[in-house]
């Protein structure tokens, strides 16, 4: 008998992007969290940290995990909002992941249980777009205040305003996406994917990919999103935030090409 010789298929590439402002606080007890999953899922995690022009030590907290982990810091010495943040680490992921990789986007905040990526690996099997949801069966807020109020009421307007079959949490970061679906709209989009006031540029970018990819399959697992555990300050803009949901709502979404 033959020794079968044929190599087994590498581990999945996961790209994971941070979006961090003033996040030293938190991003330390995350990453920690996240090199454990890494381990456990037998992937090979590569972490994309943005700093968008903290004034705190998030970005000496990257660097320090940099023996542990593989992390590209992009660095913006100013603050350049959600949409820069995330159209500059995506032109970076998407010049390196194959089709079978996943790229996984979540708050440097620590609210998120990034555990909660082991289902989304599952889910993503059979979807390409994958929603760590507040308002599915299984989800919750906790500790969430006014955030958690607007959440809810972006959400139920973009439901009831778009109706993006299987979405329920069009608000929130933490997703998981095929590569394949955000390279067709990142080029689509010239390059400009996530546009948007405020955190609204990302039920946006959802918009996008439905309109722009309509055979993509969206699907949701819960999520507990523990803003009692959140430390330091929040990034959120309330009133351009409000806008840029109302304006998605009603139709004045920005231009898809």
């Amino acid at each position: 008998m033959t020794e079968d010789m044929t190599n087994p298929d590498p581990p999945t590439d996961v790209y994971v992007i941070f979006p961090c402002y003033n996040e030293e606080e938190g991003l330390e007890k995350l990453l920690q969290r996240v090199k454990h999953v890494g381990k456990i899922s037998g992937k090979n995690f590569k972490l994309v940290i943005v700093n968008d022009g903290s004034s705190d030590h998030t970005a000496f907290v990257a660097r320090a995990f940099a023996d542990e982990l593989s992390i590209h810091i992009i660095d913006f010495k100013k603050n350049q909002g959600v949409a820069t943040v995330f159209n500059t680490a995506f032109d970076y992921v998407l010049k390196q992941a194959k089709n079978d990789d996943i790229i996984v986007t979540i708050d440097s905040d620590n609210t998120m249980n990034p555990y909660t990526m082991l289902e989304m690996f599952e889910a993503i099997k059979s979807a390409d777009v994958v929603i760590a949801s507040r308002f599915v069966q299984g989800g919750k807020m906790v500790g969430a205040g006014y955030r958690g109020i607007l959440s809810y009421i972006a959400s139920w307007l973009m439901c009831w305003r778009v109706a993006i079959p299987n979405v329920k949490d069009y608000s929130i970061f933490f997703r998981s996406y095929k590569p394949a679906v955000l390279r067709k709209v990142f080029t689509m989009c010239h390059e400009r994917p996530v546009e948007g006031a405020g955190f609204s540029c990302m039920a946006n970018l959802l918009i996008r990919i439905h309109l722009l990819y309509p055979e993509a399959v969206f699907t949701e697992v819960p999520l507990t999103l523990r803003y009692d555990m959140k430390e330091g300050g929040s990034g959120l803009r309330m009133f351009k935030t409000i806008n840029g949901y109302l304006r998605l709502a009603f139709g004045q979404r920005e231009q898809v090409n």
